[in-house]
């Protein structure tokens, strides 16, 4: 296994999980190779202490004076000096089945545990542990030195300090007990300091955050669903912007970055954000990632009102008609659980409302398009491209550049990433970018419930394209607006009066305010009242703890061949 020409730090014969093996140390990776049981006997015989060998390993090392022969491929393990969690002496020894990776100890001398990252194939990433024993006392100290010293590199940005909020309502309620049986033992083994604050009310979050000292964090993480994730994504970027001297954030302004990462711990009821940017719904895996201090820029769309300042960020979904009434509805049933959107949901398909109004918009140049059948994996060369569309805003203000549509529509629906989840593996929008600077706007015009159910399907079960009807138009834009007209369209309704029930059931809880002949907006499940808006895409305005999903035709640089071994 190729180590990329990096320079040697160390070099030794160890043994490794009860094997002898010859183990290198780089600034990037680990490397050990398994020699059989005749060459073993052998080894032992001739180590020795050398005080510097001729190919410019380091002083005091156990080994040969003469390198022995390259060893067979298929022997040789690596990791990358990134996906390691800790280095600690002594034997670790499960304490319990549901903590089995926690680090406790009996010790032995002239013994330490590496605990690293397995990746298996199905996305999941898990905590395994390589025990090393040395020959020697002072060669021990010497690899428990040096490893820590890399692994506490800047270079590696594996985080020190973080913020966490954990939400104990959201989802099944499961939110506390995962963060304390399945993350903080592996912060605690990581080495991590914590601060936990479990909120009390919506807004908990996204109001701390304004407020906090965050000057010596190394990120902020959520423990709960995409609404929790919201609400921190909205008060760090408010909390920059104010920062900067924009405490009125207005449709011309662009957005700063904040230094701060984020992550998700996935406690909620569809985790669509943890699911597109790690492939898979778990804790374990989310803290991983956290832990070894993966990045990953991700676009925001910035929601804007009839004054064009800023009423809210959108990180996954902004969406009105069918989604936004499901919303609203679902608001009145939450006893149910989170089956109270398939309930919702099924209410408003069989009402079959469609709006009155006029959408514009204005196109990507130069980003594909909804149906291109591309994918947005780790290493996005797209999202990678040194195109800035944040900053060049000049079609945004030029009438020409501008597009309109005026209709009748069940649904006007714009996802900045994927939008990924168990139901819908691909996501809603699969073509979708994380970071290109663009949104994916998804126009469902007035059509029967049988061609509209027909749509829904194909996104859940992925059978085919969902935007092949002649009803749906899916356009990559930089930025949207849209206008309600007066009245909305109900079709394949019975009968006038349980159309006209139809039409004022979602106002009675959510908007007193609001013309209750239009919807709302849906925005990462927080209801947006104003129903003239302006959307404008802010390119990669947030890091979050994630790498992007693993492209399954590229096998990564981890050996996970030997990663899987329990030799």
């Amino acid at each position: 296994m190729a180590l990329g020409g990096s320079t040697k730090l160390i070099r030794a014969y160890l043994t490794v999980n009860k094997q002898a093996c010859l183990v290198t140390l780089t600034k990037s990776h680990l490397l050990w190779e398994k020699h059989d049981s005749k060459h073993d006997s052998q080894m032992a015989a001739k180590a020795e202490v050398l005080n510097e060998t001729s190919d410019g390993i380091s002083t005091s090392l156990y080994t040969y004076k003469t390198i022995p022969n390259p060893i067979p491929q298929e022997n040789q393990c690596t990791i990358n000096l990134k996906d390691i969690i800790a280095v600690k002496k002594g034997l670790t020894l499960p304490r319990s089945n549901k903590a089995k990776y926690i680090e406790l100890t009996h010790f032995k001398t002239n013994t330490f545990c590496i605990h690293y990252v397995n990746k298996l194939n199905t996305h999941k990433w898990k905590n395994k542990t390589l025990t090393v024993e040395c020959g020697d006392a002072s060669v021990w100290q010497e690899w428990m030195d040096t490893l820590q010293t890399q692994i506490d590199s800047p270079e590696l940005a594996h985080p020190k300090n973080l913020l966490v909020f954990v939400n104990p309502v959201g989802g099944r309620q499961k939110g506390p007990k995962i963060y304390s049986e399945k993350v903080a033992p592996l912060f605690q083994l990581a080495g991590i300091h914590t601060e936990v604050m479990e909120t009390q009310y919506a807004g908990h979050a996204e109001n701390a955050v304004k407020d906090l000292d965050l000057s010596k964090l190394d990120g902020i993480v959520s423990v709960g669903g995409d609404g929790m994730f919201a609400e921190i994504t909205n008060g760090i970027l408010r909390r920059t912007m104010a920062d900067e001297g924009s405490e009125d954030i207005h449709y011309t302004d662009d957005i700063v970055s904040p230094n701060i990462h984020l992550g998700i711990i996935p406690a909620g009821s569809t985790d669509t954000v943890a699911f597109t940017t790690m492939g898979v719904i778990d804790p374990v895996t989310a803290a991983l990632h956290i832990i070894v201090g993966n990045s990953i820029s991700v676009d925001t769309c910035g929601v804007y009102g009839k004054d064009k300042q800023l009423l809210r960020f959108g990180i996954s979904m902004v969406a009105f008609g069918f989604y936004g009434d499901t919303l609203a509805d679902s608001d009145k049933h939450r006893w149910m659980g989170p089956k109270r959107y398939d309930w919702s949901g099924f209410k408003k398909f069989v009402s079959n409302r469609a709006y009155e109004g006029t959408i514009s918009f204005v196109r990507s140049e130069e980003s594909g398009h909804p149906q291109d059948n591309t994918r947005c994996y780790s290493g996005c060369s797209v999202c990678a491209s040194d195109s800035d569309t944040s900053s060049n805003v000049s079609s945004l203000y030029d009438a020409s550049e501008w597009e309109h549509l005026t209709g009748s529509f069940l649904g006007i629906n714009t996802f900045t990433i994927p939008c990924k989840t168990g139901l819908s593996p691909e996501g809603v929008a699969p073509s979708c970018h994380l970071g290109d600077g663009y949104t994916d706007l998804v126009i469902v015009k007035k059509a029967s419930r049988t061609k509209f159910l027909r749509h829904l399907l194909r996104i859940a079960h992925n059978t085919a394209n969902q935007f092949d009807f002649d009803f749906i138009e899916a356009i990559r834009v930089k930025a949207f607006r849209y206008h309600a007209n007066s009245k909305p369209s109900i079709l394949h309704s019975p009968n006038s009066s349980s159309q006209s029930h139809q039409q004022q059931e979602p106002q009675q809880s959510r908007r007193s305010t609001v013309d209750p002949q239009q919807s709302v907006w849906n925005c990462d499940g927080e209801v947006i009242e104003e129903t003239d808006i302006t959307v404008r895409v802010h390119r990669q305005a947030i890091k979050i703890f994630a790498t992007g999903v693993e492209d399954p035709n590229i096998k990564s640089d981890t050996c996970t061949s030997c990663y899987g071994k329990s030799w």
